[in-house]
């Protein structure tokens, strides 16, 4: 099936999410069993607004947290 990619899975996106709050790389938790490819990450962004926010704002904690660890040295 190919250009297809699985439905948007909510446990998924927040195990995504979980992961990325660990500062685990996104492509290693996209390699964890059960998990979606990267490819399905960028269609999930492109096409669901939940996953979209969320992407967003795990990303934008991680930000906050690289800074904080930058200023306190």
């Amino acid at each position: 099936m190919t250009g297809q990619h699985p439905p948007y899975d909510a446990t998924c996106a927040a195990r995504l999410f979980s992961g990325m709050d660990a500062d685990k790389a996104v492509r290693h938790i996209c390699e964890e069993e059960g998990m979606p490819s990267m490819k399905t990450l960028k269609h999930w962004r492109k096409t669901n607004r939940e996953f979209r926010e969320g992407y967003a704002a795990a990303m934008e904690r991680k930000r906050e947290r690289v800074n904080r660890t930058d200023l306190n040295g």
